[in-house]
This record gives C-alpha cells, sequence and structure tokens, in this order.
C-alpha cells in the first residue's frame, strides 16, 4: 500500500522525531555554550517556537494525508487507517468492499467506467453513510449491493445514507443493486454533480424522514420500481437533469414530501411521470413531461402541483386529478393521446396562458365536483372539445381562444369562457354569408334572439350555442359534424330553436349541457353515434322530429334533464330508442318507437320519472319498454323511479311488450 506522505507522516500514532538539521544542532550547541542566562532563555524560547512550527507542519500533513489503496487491497483498511478529511485515491480496477463511513473522507477514483467499488457481501448496502460524517465520492462505479433488504430502517442499497450525513457524488454511476440506488432517511442532505443512477432492482432514488437531495446534470434511468420515491418530509430538487425509461414513475411524491424540477425532462417512464399522493407537493419550471403510456403527471388526495414554461407531450393524459389542486401557467399540453387535463372528484385547476394543442379528447376534460378555471389560454386540434365540462361545478374563465377543435365547449361551462369569433351585431342573416368564414362565426355574430336561414346543402358544423337563437332550414340543410364530437354543443344560456334542419355526422346531433334549452320542430337527426344527449339541468322539447339510425342509442337524458318528445319517431337506433337515467323527467307521447336494438325501445334507470302515453312500440329487438336490471335488460344499476301512462301499442317486439310484466298497465 502506498501513501501519499513518507512513513512519519501516516495515521500511526507515534513520538514525533524532529529532523536534526543545521539551524536546530546549532541552536542546542549554542544554547549549551552560553552562560548568560538572558542569552539562554533567548535561544531556548526560538527553540521552541522552531519545535511548535515543525510539529504544527507534521500535523497538518498528517490531516491532508492522501492514500491510495491499490486494487486488491483491504478499502475498509485504508479507510479505518485514514485520519478526518483524508482523500483515498483508487486507481482503475474492482474493489470488493461494504463500506461503513462513519468520518469524513473523500474517495476518489479513475472515472466510472475505470473504478468499481462492488460490494463483497450480502444485505449491507455497498457504501454506507452515517452520523455526522461528510463524505465527497468522486469518479466512481457503484455497483452489486445484493440481498435485497429494503425497509424504512435498512436497505441493501448502492448507497445508504443515514442521520445527519453528508454526502456529495460528482460524475458517479450507481448500478445494479438488488435494492435502491440510493436510499437516504432522518436528517442527511447530499448533493449529486454528474451523476448516473441506472438498472437498479427498487428506484433509482430512495428517500424519507427529512432527507434532503439536490442532483444536478444527473440520469436516472431503467430502474425496475421507479425513478424516484420520496416520502416523510423529504425533499428533491432536480436541475438540468433526466428521470427516463424507468418501469415504474418517474417521480412517486408521498405523504408531505416536495419536489422541485428545473430545465429537467421526465420521459418515456412505464408508470406516469410525476404521481403525487397525500400531501405530496411538486413544483416543474422550464421542463419536458414526454412520452408516458398513463398520465404525464397524477394527483390524488391533497396533493399540490404547479408547472411553469412546462412542456407537457405526448403521454396519454397531460395531467390526471382524481384530487388535488393543480396550476399551471404559461405551459404547452401538446399531443397527448386522450385528454389534456382531466380533473375528477373535487379536484382543483387553474390555468393562465396555456396551449393545448391535439388529442383525441379534449383540451380539459372535468368531471365529479372538479373546479376548472382557465385564462386566456389556446385550444387547437383537440378531437372532442376544446373544454368538457361535466363536473356539477361549471368551468369558469375568460379570454380564451378556440380553433379546429370538435367544437369549442360542451357541457356545464361558462360562455364567458370563449373569446367569440365575431362581435355580435345582427339580428337576421344567412348562411353561407361572404363575411364570415364558417359557421361558428356566423352564429357569434348574431344578437341573443337572432334569427340564422340555412341555405340548402351540407354545412359543416361543430358549433356552440351560448344564447338564445334560432336556427332554420331553408330547404333541405344539413349541419355536419366530425365523428368525435357533436355536431351542435349546446351550453349555459343557450336558448335554440331549430327548425327544419337535419344533423349528421357528429358523436352526438345535439349534446346539451347545463342551463341550456332546444326546441326542435320537423327536424331529422340521422347516423351520428348518438341522436341526442342531455346532461345536468337541460330542457328539450321535441315535435314532428324523426331520431334514427345511431349506433350508440337515439336520445339519452341523464342528471336531472328535462325532456318532452311529442310526435317523435325513434327507429333503428342501436342499444335503445329512448334512455331515461338518473334524476331525469320524460315525457313521450303520440311517438313511434320501432325497430331500435337490443335494450329495446325505452329503457328505464336510476331515479328518473316517466309518462309513457299513446305511443306505439313495435318491432323492437329488446322490449318495448324495460327497466335496466338483470332481470330485464342488462346488469345495470336497477331503476327506483315513476313510470305513469296508458293507451300504447305493443307488438312484434323480439322479447316481449313490457319488463317487468307489471308494466303491462302501459297498454291500457
Amino acid at each position: 500500500m502506498e501513501w501519499g506522505g513518507s512513513q512519519a507522516e501516516g495515521p500511526v500514532a507515534s513520538p514525533i522525531l524532529l529532523p536534526r538539521t543545521p539551524l536546530v544542532q546549532s541552536l542546542v550547541i549554542l544554547a549549551g555554550k552560553v552562560q548568560s542566562g538572558g542569552m539562554r532563555r533567548f535561544l531556548l524560547l526560538g527553540f521552541a517556537v522552531l519545535v511548535i512550527a515543525i510539529l504544527l507542519g507534521c500535523s497538518a500533513r498528517r490531516e491532508n494525508s492522501s492514500l491510495s489503496p491499490r486494487p486488491g487491497e483491504s478499502l475498509e483498511e485504508a479507510i479505518a487507517w485514514a485520519p478526518e478529511g483524508a482523500v483515498i485515491v483508487l486507481s482503475s480496477g474492482r474493489y470488493p468492499a461494504n463500506l461503513r463511513l462513519e468520518k469524513s473522507v473523500t474517495i476518489r477514483g479513475a472515472g466510472p467506467e475505470a473504478t468499481v467499488i462492488q460490494a463483497v457481501s450480502p444485505g449491507p448496502p455497498v457504501v454506507w453513510v452515517l452520523g455526522k460524517a461528510k463524505v465527497r465520492l468522486e469518479n466512481l462505479r457503484i455497483e452489486g449491493g445484493r440481498g435485497g433488504f429494503a425497509s424504512l430502517e435498512f436497505s441493501s442499497a448502492g448507497i445508504l445514507v443515514q442521520d445527519e450525513a453528508q454526502l456529495e457524488l460528482q460524475t458517479v454511476r450507481i448500478a445494479q443493486n438488488m435494492a435502491s440506488g440510493i436510499f437516504a432517511r432522518d436528517q442527511t442532505q447530499f448533493s449529486l454533480r454528474d451523476v448516473e443512477i441506472l438498472e437498479n432492482s427498487r428506484y433509482g432514488l430512495e428517500i424519507y424522514g427529512q432527507a434532503k437531495v439536490h442532483a444536478e446534470r444527473t440520469r436516472i434511468r431503467g430502474n425496475k420500481m421507479g425513478g424516484i420515491w420520496a416520502a416523510g418530509e423529504s425533499y428533491v430538487a432536480l436541475e438540468g437533469s433526466t428521470v427516463e425509461g424507468n418501469l415504474g414513475p418517474g417521480l412517486w411524491i408521498r405523504e408531505s414530501a416536495q419536489a422541485r424540477l428545473w430545465e429537467t425532462q421526465v420521459r418515456e417512464n412505464q408508470g406516469p411521470g410525476l404521481s403525487l399522493r397525500d400531501s405530496g407537493e411538486a413544483r416543474v419550471s422550464a421542463s419536458l413531461v414526454f412520452g408516458h403510456g398513463e398520465s404525464g403527471v397524477l394527483l390524488a388526495d391533497a396533493a399540490i402541483f404547479s408547472a411553469y414554461g412546462t412542456i407537457f407531450e405526448a403521454n396519454w393524459n397531460g395531467l390526471e386529478l382524481g384530487g388535488g389542486k393543480a396550476f399551471l401557467e404559461g405551459c404547452v399540453l401538446l399531443r397527448n393521446r386522450w385528454d389534456g387535463i382531466v380533473a375528477r372528484a373535487g379536484a382543483q385547476v387553474r390555468v393562465e396562458r396555456c396551449g393545448f394543442l391535439g388529442g383525441e379528447g379534449s383540451g380539459i376534460s372535468a368531471s365529479g365536483w372538479a373546479e376548472v378555471e382557465v385564462r386566456n389560454s389556446l385550444f387547437e386540434g383537440s378531437t372532442i372539445a376544446g373544454i368538457s365540462g361535466f363536473s356539477r361545478v361549471p368551468v369558469r374563465g375568460a379570454g380564451n381562444e378556440f380553433d379546429q377543435n370538435g367544437v369549442a365547449l360542451l357541457g356545464n361551462v361558462e360562455a364567458s369562457l370563449r373569446r367569440p369569433k365575431a362581435s355580435p351585431s345582427r339580428e337576421f342573416l344567412s348562411f353561407p354569408d361572404p363575411a364570415f368564414s364558417d359557421l361558428q362565426e356566423a352564429v357569434d355574430a348574431l344578437l341573443p334572439g337572432g334569427v340564422l336561414i340555412l341555405s340548402p346543402g351540407p354545412h359543416p358544423a361543430g358549433i356552440v350555442v351560448d344564447k338564445p337563437l334560432e336556427i332554420r332550414g331553408n330547404g333541405e340543410a344539413v349541419l355536419v359534424g366530425s365523428p368525435g364530437a357533436p355536431v351542435l354543443a349546446l351550453v349555459k344560456g343557450a336558448e335554440l330553436r331549430l327548425v327544419g334542419v337535419h344533423v349528421t355526422g357528429g358523436s352526438e346531433g345535439l349534446a346539451m349541457g347545463a342551463d341550456s334549452a332546444a326546441e326542435l320542430f320537423s327536424c331529422a337527426f340521422w347516423e351520428n353515434g348518438a341522436g341526442l344527449k342531455l346532461w345536468q339541468n337541460a330542457r328539450l322539447y321535441a315535435s314532428q322530429t324523426s331520431v334514427s339510425h345511431h349506433p350508440q342509442g337515439g336520445i339519452w337524458l341523464w342528471d336531472e334533464s328535462q325532456g318532452v318528445l311529442d310526435e317523435v319517431t325513434l327507429f333503428q337506433n342501436e342499444l335503445c330508442g329512448v334512455c331515461a337515467g338518473g334524476r331525469s323527467s320524460l315525457v313521450l307521447r303520440r311517438s313511434t318507437v320501432s325497430e331500435n336494438g337490443w335494450q329495446g325501445g325505452l329503457l328505464l334507470r336510476d331515479l328518473a320519472e316517466v309518462e309513457v302515453w299513446e305511443n306505439a312500440f313495435f318491432r323492437n329487438r329488446g322490449y318495448g319498454v324495460a327497466v335496466q336490471n338483470p332481470g330485464c335488460v342488462g346488469s345495470g344499476p336497477g331503476f327506483w323511479g315513476k313510470i305513469s301512462g296508458g293507451r300504447n301499442d305493443f307488438s312484434e317486439n323480439y322479447k316481449g311488450s313490457v319488463c317487468p310484466a307489471d308494466l303491462i298497465f302501459l297498454a291500457r
């Protein structure tokens, strides 16, 4: 074993031997010859000063010792002999060891490709830093921790840091350990710079307690349970780093842990990019969350997420909230497979100056009791809608622009969300009109209560109505939608009177949200996904209108919606002619319900209240009228509502007239 200093400067405690330099020898001789007391004292004082200086020099050399054990020699022994603050320099090669470091040392290798510290015993970590030690590891590879022990107290990690220890890593690779790459707990603090944490059997980085870590230019890749797990009151900061290709979440933030990401990429992990639960918190700035088969960010419970100037691209959903709070400013949600943001349950979302570009769902989708506010943002290219609101709380906001979405708004949303394409100025107009580029711009140009006359022929639609309005067909005018979105979407404030218009080609012919109303006269809905759907407290009156050839059913009423169908024809719709569910109410009278699908002519469920008078039900492939339960149709929740009526005709329905049989009073 080579030591950086002389043998006299090694760690072995030994008597200090002063060198017999000419100066020392002269002082000794002169002190012996001088008889004068004053002069003798002066010389002895000078001799003492010289001795102290030599001792301090020897001590300084010992405290800055540099040790260089060779491969095959005991690294543990070198550390045991090393003084506090020693630098241990390792050459190329493998050093079998399980190091327990309770003193402050620096271990410096020749590079991660050249110098490897590899576990020799199963169970303990490869490097264990504890107490109040301050340890620095440089230019090394740490691998082979085995035994698989993992608990809140102990881990067969590459590095285990505990107590109040401090650890600094520079150009280190931590790979292929049976537990996590780094496991930290208690009140430890450590920093990583130019570090790689790869292919460990648990997480790349696992931290608990009040541990704090700052990672710069660090790459965490290919770890089997995820990139980073943070719990307790721990804190992790990533700057200029990458968390990619892990077999679980990129970051999993639990309990009261916090994460801060700056100019960091979280990409192509097999779970969510970031998963936050409990009271976990993450703040992400100028970063990229990319390519996750699940959501880019997943929130639950009381978790908090905020993002600034960050891109969420090519994830299943950009963000998915089943609870918690999210705030986004200056972000771009781009080409996510389904929704940019989906908010459920009691989640809260606030969005400022963001872009939502592309996706097969909506830019933002809200349901349950989610609260969403959106301001000064751009929604472009979403297949269904820019914003879909199916929460009990209307989506609010202002100053947003919408372009080339299936529809701009859908469901329970405030009309103020959308910046109109034209200022209302007309009481009457005919379309096409060269002054307006599309039908939405023409609708926006009408004053409340205005009238729009459609010329014969097809008119590309996907329009939002948010005010009192009449649309009238002149001849056979056809509104044509796109398969993923409604042809007509009515939102809060809409009172649409639709006369003599054909509606086809959309996911729904007419989709009605909260506080909207429609009257249909002499219209025809055909070959949409579903004919008409009503949610929340929407109100519909239809007369002398036909609804046919819809694979997802003719008319659906949900929530507290209300429908009156008078002299309506419902035929050849798959599933059912009309379904009333939730707490909706339906009056069906003097109508024809025929040749509809296996769920029958009229399907009842939940707490709906239905009146059925003087209708004809014939040749439906299910029952004429039935409730949804295992004894009649499907395995649905059942029917606990009210049904009344009579004088209905039933004939040639494949499964029978009614189910259950006590509904036969409808035929009397």
